[in-house]
């Protein structure tokens, strides 16, 4: 039988520890901002980014704003070697979210 200190303790520890993980991720101090798109702009899914002409610049998220954990680079990425921007939208009384990937890349294996 367990007792009750012990799955207090055990408690308290997998929630700082969930914390802790959670403020890893976190971005304190930046928000990143999603575009409202009017009713009557949805944006199509059919290859032209015409539509995304309206989102200004500063609802993108781009290169500088990511970290290379994969590879170990951190910040010291090269947009001659890859580069990206995204930008989010949705449209109220939808339940939809709409991404705009642009990426260029010096390498391609279509392999």
């Amino acid at each position: 039988m367990k007792s009750p200190l012990k799955n207090l303790m055990f408690s308290l520890l997998a929630l700082s520890l969930q914390s802790v993980t959670g403020y890893a991720a976190s971005r304190p101090g930046k928000t990143f901002e999603v575009f409202q798109f009017p009713q009557d702009q949805i944006p199509r899914i059919d290859g032209n980014f015409d539509d995304w002409d309206i989102v200004p610049e500063s609802f993108a998220i781009g290169l500088d704003e990511l970290s290379d954990t994969v590879r170990g680079k951190g910040t010291d990425l090269d947009p001659a070697d890859f580069n990206l921007s995204v930008k989010v939208a949705w449209v109220k009384g939808l339940n939809r979210l709409y991404f705009l990937y642009e990426a260029y890349d010096d390498y391609w294996d279509f392999k």
